[in-house]
């Protein structure tokens, strides 16, 4: 009988395995005849158990899907995760620049967030802001100084405030109109072809005399009409008599009206008077004409700090905490958090909290700061808002700003 069975399976082409009873795993089997036995010869867990590719649901082994991706998973109950990844948020908040960059782009709102790197005005509340420069030639926020002010102020007459305008000649376009501060109005010489050397002078009066390092002039007409002065020299003297060349110019074209030039010489003297005296015309015309002109002291723009405040958004639950994202770049030298601060409100800008800056980044052109504020302290609000303070008038530059906030 046993030689008929050994007979079978070498004719149906079975191995030894075919003797055993029960097949054990070093020979591909389970070594057990219960479903839990062989689970535990095999070293298998429970999850084995569990069924696979049925959805998200309770007890089930999550499946990958097609493309390598997760099924839609409630992820409300995991604990142990960080939500206020600094390096996670400052990445996202950079990419965000880099687009509105490339993109031109206004003020962005994102869902917890907005990022503005001030292709224009909009995200900024100019009306709470104080001490600002935009600059929209280069998209950034300085802050501010105050200007030396014109030495002669708006004329209305040849003489006004002891100072006395006068001028070689005019045709009825009076000298004094060159500084009333409009242009609608200006000063012209007699129409004369041979109309230079012609000369426009101010008098600033006995015991007033000014030290003065520059001074505009803004021409009446266009090139088309052509009355602009081409070659001159700026003089200064105390008796009106002997007179100082401190500023000499030729060949200058000032096509546009309206459009100031400036000039700025060196100069350590105070004087009585000064005057332009034009010897050549710019173009054809026989005739000079000086739409408005300045005349500046030596004294250099006084800095003045910036408070820098952005317009209000919402955000759609009350944040605890908010993250900004700075780029900025230095003029003086720059201490940070004493020299320049930012500060974060969730109640519209009536509470502030302050964020310790640090630098992250260095750019071609700046540098990238971040810093933390809480806001767990001020009242409760969603109108978010972010502020930038200079402080012991250094002066700065900040190219953007962003503000994630988070619950």
């Amino acid at each position: 009988m046993a030689s008929v069975a050994a007979t079978a399976r070498t004719n149906l082409g079975l191995g030894a395995v075919a003797t055993e009873s029960i097949l054990p795993p070093a020979l591909g089997g389970t070594g057990a005849v219960t479903a839990p036995t062989a689970r535990i010869n095999l070293g298998l867990g429970s999850a084995a158990m569990l069924d696979a590719g049925a959805g998200a649901g309770a007890g089930n082994v999550i499946v990958v899907q097609a493309g390598g991706k997760l099924p839609a998973l409630d992820g409300s109950d995991l604990t142990g995760l960080s939500a206020s990844d600094p390096v996670a948020r400052a990445n996202i908040l950079l990419n965000a620049f880099r687009l509105a960059v490339v993109g031109g782009l206004s003020v962005q709102a994102m869902v917890d967030g907005v990022v503005d790197e001030f292709e224009d005005q909009t995200g900024v509340d100019d009306a709470a802001s104080t001490g600002e420069i935009y600059n929209v030639d280069n998209d950034y926020y300085s802050a501010g100084a105050i200007p030396p002010s014109d030495f002669v102020p708006a004329m209305s007459a040849y003489t006004a405030d002891g100072i006395t305008i006068s001028a070689s000649a005019d045709n009825g376009d009076l000298a004094w109109k060159a500084f009333n501060d409009s242009q609608s109005s200006w000063w012209q010489s007699q129409i004369d072809p041979n109309s230079t050397p012609q000369w426009l002078k101010v008098d600033f009066g006995a015991g007033n005399s000014k030290v003065a390092t520059k001074y505009t002039l803004t021409p009446a007409y266009d090139s088309g009409t052509g009355l602009a002065p081409g070659t001159w020299t700026f003089d200064g003297s105390n008796d009106d008599s002997a007179w100082t060349q401190l500023d000499a110019q030729s060949g200058i074209l000032m096509p546009t009206a309206g459009v100031k030039r400036e000039f700025t010489f060196s100069n350590a003297t105070a004087y009585r008077y000064y005057r332009i005296r034009i010897t050549a015309r710019a173009y054809s015309y026989p005739a000079i004409a000086i739409g408005e002109m300045e005349i500046y002291g030596g004294a250099p723009p006084v800095a003045i700090d910036m408070v820098l405040i952005s317009e209000a958004f919402t955000a759609l639950v009350q944040p605890n905490e908010a993250f900004i994202v700075m780029w900025q770049e230095d003029v003086s030298a720059i201490t940070l958090n004493a020299d320049l601060k930012a500060w974060a409100s969730r109640d519209g800008g009536v509470s502030w909290s302050q964020a310790t800056l640090t630098e992250e980044a260095v750019l071609s052109t700046g540098r990238i700061l971040t810093g933390s504020a809480a806001l767990s302290g001020q009242p409760a609000g969603v109108a978010m808002r972010w502020k930038v303070t200079t402080h012991n008038t250094k002066v700065l530059r900040v190219h953007g700003i962003a503000l994630q906030w988070s619950a």
